[in-house]
């Protein structure tokens, strides 16, 4: 897919990233690692990014938010069971399928 030329509004460019994502701005290698992050257990499933803000659900029950420029964790919330399906964002909600047998 193309980007439409002449993204110049970085509201703009920041929504067509996000509902495509494709950036017109590319990738300049060589890529290196930011920052990496233990987390209470094994992640089993992909996360998903809102704004500044990685969601993953882990075998620990908890599903974390994590700052995607830092890798602080910001959030954790207690689940039911654990996490093995990725969170979904919709509407600006985040839904996560935690396997707790009920």
């Amino acid at each position: 897919m193309e980007s439409p030329s002449g993204l110049k509004d970085d509201l703009l460019q920041q929504a067509y990233i996000r509902t495509t994502g494709f950036s017109p701005h590319g990738v300049n290698p060589p890529l290196k690692l930011a920052w990496k992050r233990k987390l209470g257990g094994a992640i089993t499933s992909s996360s998903v990014a809102f704004g500044n803000v990685i969601y993953v659900g882990a075998l620990d029950k908890k599903i974390y938010a994590i700052d995607a420029i830092s890798g602080k964790i910001i959030g954790k919330y207690q689940m039911d069971g654990p996490i093995t399906n990725p969170p979904l964002f919709s509407r600006s909600h985040l839904f996560v399928n935690a396997r707790s047998g009920k």
